[in-house]
């Protein structure tokens, strides 16, 4: 791997002025392999003035070696720093990595997304001579073909991921903060500092913790802007155990939105759209003892409609199997409020 000097001034092109120092972090769980991808073209970015590598360790238990990689990277190339956190969740990390960090802009991308050449150049940019500015790059998930059994997740990822794309170029600023989507995203330092990355901790383990930072950047007055010159390429990977455990998630992190945002979140119906005889044995099952039955029944569908290939039954029963699992978080978060 080639590395640029620290030392290496850049400036803006067009105008010739300095571009603004350029801290780039990098929240990281148990994906070793990919890791070396991600780091690699942010650290061939001479606008890249430090890479802060956040390991989160499993909280109970030794990571995978990444930790190891990085220091040695650091051995190669002084801008490289690697903070340990145990169990931070990728909310944690982030904040972790905010407050090692000491550019003026931080730029955050998660381990699984891979820079295209001058991203960090383009996020430095973007912050020049701009106040108070959420820069939220374009991050496509990356589709492999010919489909194979249990890529389901990953293509309701990059649809789901379009379509938010689709609402921010429609409804401009605010709704880029209203549906922030974390992994290729910048603000200011002192921006981030002020809003808080973490919040009060609630969302580290819960799904939608980017969407509740960009909601109090945008009750802090700080404007979104959407830059699809500024790409990357998201490496997207579930497995069916890990889809269930993100939807619940997910349930759960939306009712804890609406309740907080109430203004600017409504309330979720985790079977809004569908027939009404579904709806009626989806509500059934909830909380009962139908519900761990039904869930492995559609769990058995999605496997079996990926080893025939026959993509329709995969997909169909992936997303009855999401709206049980939503329901059921959605449910446990209720109760742990009291209500």
């Amino acid at each position: 791997m080639t590395h640029r000097s620290p030392d290496v001034d850049t400036n803006d092109e067009a105008t010739g002025r300095a571009l603004p120092s350029v801290s780039v972090v990098v929240p990281t769980h148990r994906r070793r392999q990919a890791l070396a991808a991600c780091l690699r073209p942010l650290l061939d970015d001479p606008a890249t003035s430090e890479l802060v590598v956040v390991v989160d360790r499993p909280a109970s238990g030794e990571d995978d070696g990444t930790a190891a990689d990085v220091e040695a990277l650091t051995a190669r190339d002084a801008r490289v720093r690697l903070v340990q956190v145990r169990g931070a969740g990728a909310t944690g990390a982030n904040d972790a990595g905010l407050r090692a960090a000491t550019g003026e802009v931080v730029l955050f991308i998660d381990d699984d997304v891979v820079a295209e050449p001058g991203l960090v150049t383009g996020h430095a940019r973007r912050h020049l001579g701009g106040e108070h500015l959420v820069v939220v790059g374009h991050m496509p998930t990356t589709v492999p073909t010919p489909r194979t059994p249990g890529q389901f997740a990953t293509r309701f990822y990059a649809a789901e991921y379009l379509g938010c794309v689709d609402a921010w170029q429609r409804r401009g600023s605010e709704e880029v903060l209203r549906r922030l989507w974390m992994g290729n995203v910048s603000l200011r330092r002192a921006d981030a500092l002020r809003v808080g990355l973490h919040g009060d901790g609630t969302f580290s383990a819960l799904r939608h913790g980017d969407r509740e930072f960009g909601l109090r950047c945008l009750r802090a007055g700080l404007t979104g802007v959407y830059d699809p010159s500024l790409t990357s390429r998201h490496a997207h990977s579930r497995t069916l155990g890990q889809f269930r455990a993100d939807a619940r998630r997910q349930g759960a992190g939306r009712v804890v939105l609406a309740e907080r945002y109430p203004d600017l979140v409504e309330a979720a119906d985790p079977l809004a759209g569908l027939p009404a005889p579904l709806r009626r044995v989806l509500s059934a099952a909830g909380g009962g003892p139908v519900e761990p039955v039904l869930a492995a029944a559609l769990s058995t569908a999605v496997k079996a409609g990926g080893a025939l290939r026959c993509w329709p039954l995969e997909d169909t029963a992936a997303k009855l199997l999401r709206r049980l699992e939503h329901q059921a978080g959605m449910r446990r978060a209720s109760r742990q409020d009291g209500r």
